[in-house]
């Protein structure tokens, strides 16, 4: 099965990095610069990860993963949130459901490494 991975990030040169990363690792991705384009994207292509941005446009992205995790449609997306080196926004990405917090800037690598453990914990043992 090819997993798809949401990537909400409004830095267009990391969204690349993370695209051309995700692509050879065997992942499909779906792209938006914005809060409320995550939240479209999510319904449209129902990805299994997404890795989103906690500061974005329109929406803010603890909101997004908040939403996300509060409708049926599309609770059970692994939400990957990406923010500051802050307790602050260590504590908000548990209280909205985040399932991993990482710090910014994050390398693909690491990018690939956390979405493959999210996608194996989806496979059955």
């Amino acid at each position: 099965m090819r997993y798809v991975v949401l990537i909400a990030h409004k830095n267009r040169e990391l969204v690349e990095s993370y695209l051309d990363a995700l692509d050879d690792a065997g992942f499909s991705c779906v792209t938006t610069d914005t809060g409320s384009g995550a939240l479209e994207t999510a319904l449209s292509y129902k990805p299994q990860v997404a890795i989103i941005e906690a500061e974005l446009p329109e929406v803010q992205g603890t909101d997004v993963c908040l939403r996300l995790k509060q409708e049926d449609a599309t609770q059970k997306i692994s939400v990957v949130l990406l923010g500051a080196d802050s307790p602050q926004e260590r504590f908000v990405s548990t209280e909205v459901g985040a399932n991993v917090f990482m710090v910014e800037p994050v390398a693909a690598p690491q990018i690939v490494a956390t979405v493959r453990e999210l996608c194996s914990a989806l496979e059955p043992s």
